[in-house]
This record gives C-alpha cells, sequence and structure tokens, in this order.
C-alpha cells in the first residue's frame, strides 16, 4: 500500500508541472475511464491532451464528456472512424495554448519524455474487433464481489431457471444509478445453476445511439463463443438477421435449448423495441430469459410481460459498513479505529445512503490516503451527499 502512495504521489507531482499528452489504447468500458481518470489532473493553462482510444462508440463518446462532447470523422486509409472531443475544455483554453496544439510538432517539443504512439494499420482493425470479441466474452465470466445481496441472488437466481413460468421471460431490474444493478446479475449470470440450465448465454451492455448490426453481432458471437470460426462468417457490416434465424432454427431442435441474454444499461422504450426486433423476441419467445437492468421504472414496466419489476434496495448500514471494510482496508471485518475516525467513518457512510458505488469511490478515496481522521475529515467535506 504505501508502495502504491508513492507511485500515486510521484505521478501527481509530474501531471502538475508538466504539459503531456496521454493516449489510452482500447479503453473497453465506462468503469475503466473512470478508474483512470480519477487520478489524471487534466490542467486547461497547460493544454493537456487525453487520446482515447475504443472499439465501443458509447464508450468513446462517454469519455469525451458524454452528451456535451462534439462528433467528427477520421479517415484511416479507407475506414471511416467516429471520434469524439470535448469541446467546452478546448473553448477554455488560452489562444497561445491552443495554436500550440494546432501544431503536433510544438507539442513534443515542450515534453523532455518521450512517447510511443502505435497508429492501427486500416487491415488490422476487423482482426482486433474479433480479438476484442473474445476478451470480452472472457471478461464477462468475471464476477464482482457482492456484499449484502443474499436473498436478491437467491431470488434472481431462481427466477433465471424457473421452467414453471417460460411465458414470464423478461426480468427487468430497476434501481439507481450504483445501487449495483449489473453486479448483481453478473454474479446470476455465472452462478452454476444458471450455467447449467441455459445452453447459451449473451451479455449486451447498451451503449447510444444503438445499432441494430452491432446488436446482432454481439449476441450471435456470444451465442457462438464455442466455435472458433463463428465470427470468421461474416464480417461486421454483413450480419444479417438470417444467421440469428439459423442459429435458433437449427440448435432448437436439440434437447434442453434455451439462451439467456443480458441487456445492460437500457434507457429508453425505442431502446427497447431494437433489442426485441434484433433478439426475434416474438418468435421465439419460448428459447429466451431476458433481463433487463434499467434505472428508468416506465422502461422496466415496457419491457416486463407483466406489470412485476424488481426494484433493486439500497445496503442496509451494516451490510454498507462491511462494504467499506472491503474496499478500504481489505477483509470484511473492521480494523481497530479511534472514536474519531468511527465518526468519520459513518458519516461518510450516511452521506453515500446505501448506495454501492458510492461506497466504492469514497473508499477509493481512503485506501490511498493516509489511516488518520484529519484525513478521513478532509475527505469527508469533499463528499456530496447522495439522495
Amino acid at each position: 500500500m504505501c508502495e502504491i502512495q508513492l507511485i500515486i504521489r510521484a505521478l501527481d507531482g509530474i501531471l502538475q508541472h508538466k504539459r503531456y499528452l496521454l493516449v489510452i489504447n482500447d479503453t473497453s468500458t465506462r468503469e475503466e475511464w473512470n478508474s483512470i481518470k480519477l487520478y489524471l489532473r487534466p490542467d486547461i493553462k497547460n493544454a493537456n491532451r487525453i487520446i482515447v482510444t475504443s472499439l465501443d462508440e458509447g464508450v468513446a463518446r462517454y469519455c469525451a464528456g458524454g452528451l456535451t462532447s462534439s462528433s467528427f470523422c477520421l479517415s484511416v486509409g479507407t475506414a471511416t472512424l467516429p471520434a469524439f472531443c470535448n469541446m467546452e475544455l478546448v473553448a477554455d483554453e488560452p489562444a497561445e495554448a491552443c495554436s500550440n496544439v494546432s501544431n503536433p510538432e510544438s507539442i513534443a517539443s515542450t515534453s523532455s519524455e518521450i512517447v510511443e504512439i502505435t497508429v492501427c494499420n486500416p487491415e488490422n482493425i476487423a482482426q482486433r474487433a474479433r480479438d476484442r470479441i473474445s476478451r470480452t466474452i472472457a471478461r464477462d465470466e468475471e464476477v464482482p464481489q457482492l456484499v449484502g445481496r443474499e436473498k436478491e441472488m437467491d431470488w434472481l437466481v431462481s427466477a433465471m431457471t424457473d421452467t414453471n413460468n417460460e411465458q414470464n421471460n423478461v426480468i427487468p431490474i430497476c434501481g439507481m444509478r450504483g445501487i449495483g444493478k449489473t453486479a448483481l446479475v453478473r454474479n446470476a449470470y455465472c452462478h452454476q445453476d444458471v450455467i447449467d440450465h441455459f445452453t447459451h448465454r449473451a451479455w449486451v451492455t447498451v451503449s447510444y445511439p444503438l445499432n441494430k448490426g452491432n446488436l446482432f453481432h454481439n449476441i450471435l458471437q456470444h451465442f457462438k463463443s464455442n466455435d472458433n470460426n463463428s465470427y470468421l462468417r461474416r464480417p461486421l457490416q454483413e450480419m444479417y438477421i438470417e444467421e440469428l434465424i439459423e442459429f435458433y432454427e437449427v440448435n432448437k431442435r436439440t434437447c434442453h435449448f434455451r439462451c439467456l441474454v443480458v441487456v445492460d444499461g437500457l434507457s429508453t422504450t425505442q431502446a427497447w423495441n431494437l433489442v426485441k426486433s434484433s433478439l426475434l423476441l416474438e418468435d421465439y419467445k419460448a428459447l429466451l430469459r431476458i433481463i433487463v437492468t434499467t434505472r428508468e421504472l416506465q422502461v422496466a414496466k415496457y419491457c416486463s410481460n407483466t406489470d412485476f419489476v424488481y426494484n433493486l434496495s439500497r445496503l442496509s448500514e451494516n451490510d454498507a459498513s462491511e462494504l467499506f471494510c472491503l474496499k478500504a482496508f481489505g477483509r470484511a471485518t473492521e480494523v481497530k479505529l479511534s472514536a474519531e475516525m468511527v465518526k468519520q467513518k459513518y458519516q461518510m457512510l450516511d452521506k453515500c445512503g446505501g448506495i454501492p458505488f458510492a461506497i466504492v469511490d469514497v473508499c477509493q478515496l481512503v485506501a490511498y490516503r493516509p489511516f488518520t481522521a484529519r484525513e478521513w475529515e478532509s475527505i469527508n467535506k469533499n463528499i456530496k451527499l447522495y439522495q
């Protein structure tokens, strides 16, 4: 822990006093970006630049500021790639800084370090996409640690594997941002009873704007992940609906053929309509069980075959304290703290409001700062109240 603190402080010192160009290659999730930017100090005055590459257009847009970012296209050989820029930061920079940035040589001349930047050959883009799919499928099996969700976990695994209620094949999980919807569903998705029950599983993380071709591609690659040649049959842009129909028709003749699809991060009814049509849900509902996570109650109700929606609640005080200890101290049991530190801890937890994401976010600060009451009081003052 001390070594990590020294590294972070050294990095912090470098980034405060140097103009830098940082290239972060192959960012795959929003969570990755949130973890990375926690330790960066974007300094507008020094005209720092961060370039992020991602195969997920939604992740790329998120890194550039989400819906407030400006979009444009990059031409790389014969390929045209979507790109995004946080124009608010650029517009706020001093004129002299902007003029320097427009000239790549002037950026390079301001730094004493040498940074290697690899430019991808357009012919390698398809192969890199296939490699990413293999890594994504492997990463989908990674299970985040759950705290205080035993009852929810038992219910969800039971609902997913219930053979007496095949017609109610859509299970919406609703809850506010950071409440732990994805973590809960990921644990159920990787539960042995679920793996044994379904012959095929697919995990779709929704990114906007939705693209039907990408949805087909993602679903099929997960369903066919055991076939090494499956994603060489057709390029992404030629992945037709007939291939999914063929997959259903061929496999439904086999015994116990069942498919599980998780749709994570749905936010609109229009997106659900697109997902539904991409899965051919109306034609093959007997073969499919779908789990949807969303923050929007009305969207959850719209997805449900009935009006049933599972609302995920906040953590109890005991469970929140256990999660805090696990993430801050590396163990679920309480460590010995002074009375003042105990007081600061519960103030932090009170502000987090039982939201796991908020607790983990605070623990990232606690874990890499000195364990003193003064430090915790300083962290406490900067925590926004989670409602």
